[in-house]
């Protein structure tokens, strides 16, 4: 796909606004595009809550013991990987319009491609993040134990 000018780029959204079927597919491709976004977000939250309540009570929970310690650390990093996935992928800006290939089908195609990969990173982000909270809670119940 190559990069539009500002131009062309307008010309190919004249294109799709008048073709029925292709704008309906646009629309429907821009959609799933929304829903990966917000629900990237949401990852993205609930690992920067677990970092933040780390900040706080990290120490004590490393201090608690060796397994605490060390789950502590492994859930972080996971935590820290699922973001990094999560803002490579579907949070990665490249905007639709501004690239094209050789003709608009390939182009619609390229686009449910480049949607599938950061559905992909999407679900690498979801599990790297439950492994991670798991971790964590594991690091939390080892902390109140030896309470």
């Amino acid at each position: 796909m190559r990069k539009l000018s500002t131009d062309e780029e307008l010309e190919l959204l004249k294109e799709l606004s008048r073709d029925p079927e292709r704008n309906f597919i646009y629309e429907q491709i821009r959609a799933t595009y929304q829903v990966l976004h917000s629900r990237s977000q949401l990852l993205l939250s609930l690992a920067t809550i677990c970092l933040t309540i780390t900040g706080f009570s990290g120490p004590r929970i490393a201090e608690s013991g060796y397994w605490a310690g060390w789950m502590l650390i492994g859930g972080l990093t996971l935590v820290l990987l699922a973001a990094f996935f999560v803002l490579v992928g579907p949070l990665r800006i490249k905007w639709s319009t501004a690239y094209q290939a050789e003709n608009s089908h390939e182009t619609l195609k390229k686009w449910l491609r480049r949607r599938d990969f950061k559905t992909q990173m999407y679900c690498i982000a979801i599990i790297t993040l439950t492994g991670g909270l798991t971790l964590y809670a594991a690091a939390l119940i080892c902390y109140l134990h030896s309470l």
